[in-house]
């Protein structure tokens, strides 16, 4: 047992500090404009720096220990240091002291502008996609502080606060970093690591993956991890199993079983999110690592006939073992002969009865069935669309992605099944290319920033190419939620097609698969410049994000499935084909769409 630290003073319980009026004045020189949002052990304000005139965050901490000196320049000393960390997700700070007429600590950072992760806490009960997504970014910015060498000491959802970045982006802020610890988070608290509470000279980048762990705990179970714990996967069955697990390793009592630091941990979530790659053809693209069977050890050795040495007398077959092929040969023929038949009835006894042996649709699915094919916004049966421009004169390249481009993790794990047909349920005004009376449909769930859904592009022009008249292709937004640009890169592409139709659309998406590394915002309005649009029109679209109901309506839809998802996933006819799967798996499933 790790000896405890004498020079541990424990913070004295918070007393429900209220928050500050307007035009009060904080260490005489910041006046407060409004209230940001409640923190760890106080409040966030809008405020002016009245000695340089620039606005700032202000975080200002009511303590009793105000009045202690040495903490005051420990709080300065430690606050100089965290601006100094790398990384864009810790909120930067400018100054630190004591205001002791209020008797609080007061830090004054970048300004930013956010929801407290604790406020989202209190809203109820969040989903694993959501905690992921959260998490995620906590780890990306945690990274960076981690390869410098320091450690939070304490995190906890009063320290985090969720941003929208200037451009666009989901960001978070992470208040707190390294604070001293008497005026940090309590050793007691059920986000602090086992080894804090003992001694802080035993702390290492795993005390701040256990706090990330009870985090998500937190998130999808809706309440903090007491003691004793209840298993992750019992409290919130619907988190992914192999995600539980990570968490539970997280929260491990010995740091040398967590992970060891945010980046170990983020790689250690990505994996635990992607599923096995397909197990057939054995040299089949990938999907992020998403779809198809898990292989569960080294295909067989196949021995060539021509190299195989001959039998010796030992190993040569008895007369028993010939007798027994010659039986089962007869068996299968006779089951050949009769099958057949006995099909032939079968589907005389149904059709008499008037049944279908097909299932019946829920409301109306994009995937849609060859007796009610779906309705559909674009494209003509006598010019087969290519992806980009949308002429046959002129078909468009494709973006390749790069050979170093990692493969992302997706959502899910679980390979689909390959005869049961799912619901799809359609929005209407998807981009789509192909004929309206097209008896096929391939809803196609995509990520702009995804290599494997740029490598699955090629092969569904091929699919279009191959079936004129007879498949039609829907595109559906499903950005993951570590894909830090995939999302405002798919609402520039919905603005696309907004202000030029589905042709519009698949320009823009040519460009972004293009252009896999620069999807920033800067880079978005340089493509929407290229393509003619309203630059203006363009930028507020962004600003106000009017196109992310669409997206979250199109991830709602893939959830909905009940499959589990990454990209790209496409539904053909309701069937799920998951990963950047050659030509032929495309060919035998629009085949079978077509027979039905």
């Amino acid at each position: 047992m790790l000896p405890p630290d004498p020079s541990f003073v424990p913070a004295a319980p918070p007393a429900s500090p209220r928050p500050l009026d307007p035009s009060t004045l904080v260490a005489g020189r910041f006046e407060i404009a409004r209230t940001v949002a409640p923190c760890g052990r106080g409040f966030l304000y809008a405020a002016r720096d009245a000695q340089d005139g620039r606005d700032v965050t202000l975080e200002v901490v009511p303590s009793a220990l105000a009045a202690d000196l040495a903490l005051a320049q420990e709080l300065e000393a430690r606050t100089a240091r965290t601006a100094r960390l790398p990384g864009e997700g810790i909120a930067r700070p400018r100054a630190a002291g004591v205001d002791a007429a209020l008797g609080a600590f007061w830090i004054a950072h970048e300004p930013f502008e956010g929801e407290s992760l604790r406020t989202r806490i209190a809203r109820g009960r969040v989903t694993p996609r959501e905690a992921v997504a959260i998490v995620t970014r906590l780890l990306d910015a945690l990274a960076p502080a981690h390869a410098a060498g320091d450690v939070h000491r304490g995190l906890e959802p009063d320290d985090v606060v969720l941003v929208r970045e200037a451009d666009g982006r989901e960001g978070v802020r992470i208040l707190d970093f390294g604070l001293p610890r008497a005026i940090a988070a309590e050793a007691v608290s059920p986000y602090v690591s086992p080894e804090q509470a003992r001694s802080s000279a035993w702390l290492t980048p795993a005390a701040d993956t256990f706090s990330v762990a009870a985090i998500f705990y937190e998130l999808v179970a809706g309440s903090a991890p007491g003691s004793p714990r209840a298993p992750l996967g019992e409290v919130a069955p619907q988190t992914p199993p192999a995600v539980s697990a990570l968490v539970e390793r997280a929260l491990s009592v010995d740091p040398g079983l967590r992970p060891m630091g945010a980046k170990e941990m983020r790689e250690a979530l990505d994996r635990a999110l992607a599923p096995a790659p397909p197990a057939q053809p054995a040299a089949a693209p990938g999907s992020s690592g998403h779809g198809g069977p898990q292989r569960h050890g080294p295909a067989p050795l196949v021995n060539d006939g021509a190299l195989r040495p001959p039998l010796s007398g030992a190993e040569k077959p008895k007369r028993g073992a010939r007798w027994a092929w010659v039986v089962a040969l007869i068996v299968v023929l006779t089951t050949c002969l009769l099958l057949p038949a006995g099909m032939l009835a079968v589907a005389a006894l149904l059709l008499a009865d008037g049944e279908s042996l097909l299932p019946s649709p829920d409301p109306p699915v994009v995937s849609g069935t060859a007796d009610d094919p779906p309705p559909v916004e674009s494209g003509t049966a006598d010019d087969p669309p290519t992806f980009g421009q949308g002429t046959a004169d002129d078909p468009p390249t494709f973006g390749q992605g790069t050979a170093d481009d990692p493969p992302s993790a997706a959502q899910g794990a679980d390979a689909p099944d390959a005869d049961r047909l799912y619901t799809v349920k359609q929005r209407l005004g998807a981009p789509s290319l192909g004929s309206a009376s097209a008896p096929v449909t391939i809803a196609l769930f995509s990520d702009f920033q995804c290599p494997f859904c740029a490598r699955l592009k090629p092969t569904l022009e091929a699919v279009l190419a191959e079936n004129p008249g007879r498949v039609r292709v829907v595109w559906r937004n499903y950005p993951l939620p570590f894909h830090a640009d995939a999302r405002l890169a798919a609402e520039a592409a919905l603005e696309a097609q907004a202000q030029g139709g589905d042709g519009m659309f698949w320009q823009m998406h040519e460009k972004l698969f293009e252009n896999p590394r620069a999807l920033d915002r800067a880079s978005l309005e340089r493509y929407a410049r290229e393509l003619g649009l309203d630059g203006a029109r363009f930028a507020r679209a962004l600003d106000t994000h009017v196109h992310g109901p669409a997206i979250d309506a199109d991830i709602a839809a893939a959830d909905a499935t009940g499959l589990s998802m990454g990209t790209p996933t496409c539904f053909v006819n309701g069937r799920a084909v998951q990963g950047a799967q050659p030509l032929s798996v495309f060919r035998d499933a629009v085949a079978r769409a077509l027979a039905r």
